[in-house]
């Protein structure tokens, strides 16, 4: 972890990366994205869209907006294979928590299929809780968590 630093996912940024996220979540069966969810127009999503870098390879990336008045709500979280296991998603959370505070937000909101035990224990660990459960056209054939962190 020498190499990390976070930088903000604007427009150009998205853009200038976008093969190497699409190319990350390919062999991930829970995320179906292209193109157009990763570029789509969304309250603030330019101001709380970041990725973590290790030299010039995106080790992991986190697509939120406003979609929630006064949250930041992650769309897409997501570590690369190689740095699993190292830190990344803590460091994201940590992130998109300190833009929380920078941009006066209540805390942050994300869905996670409750299939993803591991996924689901790693946000109770870091404070979320499970604020609804989802079934609608994005969870698909099994329910989402609707998991929230307030920071106040």
């Amino acid at each position: 972890m020498n190499n990390i630093n976070i930088i903000d996912l604007d427009i150009a940024t998205m853009e200038n990366n976008l093969p190497q996220l699409i190319n990350m979540i390919n062999d991930w069966p829970l995320v179906n994205w292209g193109k157009k969810n990763f570029m789509c127009e969304l309250p603030g999503k330019w101001n709380y869209s970041f990725a973590i870098t290790n030299g010039k390879r995106i080790d992991g990336f986190c697509i939120a907006s406003e979609k929630i008045t006064g949250f930041i709500y992650i769309h897409l979280l997501f570590v690369a294979n190689i740095a699993r296991g190292k830190g990344m998603g803590k460091l994201l959370i940590n992130e998109a928590l300190r833009r929380c505070n920078e941009y006066r937000l209540n805390g942050v909101v994300l869905r996670c299929p409750i299939s993803n035990k591991d996924a689901v224990g790693f946000y109770q660990q870091l404070g979320f809780v499970i604020s609804q459960i989802l079934c609608d056209d994005i969870s698909g054939e099994t329910p989402d968590y609707l998991l929230k962190l307030n920071l106040n």
